[in-house]
């Protein structure tokens, strides 16, 4: 089993900036993800793919065990939060290329907030 928030701080996350404990968690071979219902959405709060297994492809297998289980809750978009600083060019290029959002539909500080709809 994984200790979250330290992979999270490892990666230079604030304590104030992890939620883990407070969240809807999922952990598999690959990496993990957290979230939970605001706005009545889905909100994604973390999405790690664990060091030693970072690609493309690990992060859509992620990703796709995310959007199954809110698809199967009955969801169809979800927000993700996404600070830049922490999430790498990867995971922007994943959000604005594979997912094609652009732009965030809100920012706050540095934070970016991107709404995503999903198909199941």
């Amino acid at each position: 089993m994984r200790n979250v928030p330290e992979l999270l701080k490892a990666e230079g996350m604030r304590d104030d900036q992890i939620s883990w404990d407070e969240d809807i968690q999922f952990e598999d071979e690959n990496g993990i993800f957290s979230w939970r219902i605001e706005h009545g959405y889905p909100y994604m709060t973390h999405f790690y793919v664990d060091k030693d297994k970072r690609s493309m492809r690990n992060a859509v297998r992620l990703y796709r065990k995310f959007t199954d289980i809110i698809i199967k809750e009955g969801y169809h978009n979800f927000i993700a939060e996404v600070i830049p600083k922490f999430s790498g060019e990867a995971f922007g290029t994943f959000i604005k290329g594979r997912l094609k959002c652009k732009e965030p539909y809100a920012t706050v500080g540095d934070v970016e907030y991107y709404l995503i709809g999903v198909k199941p």
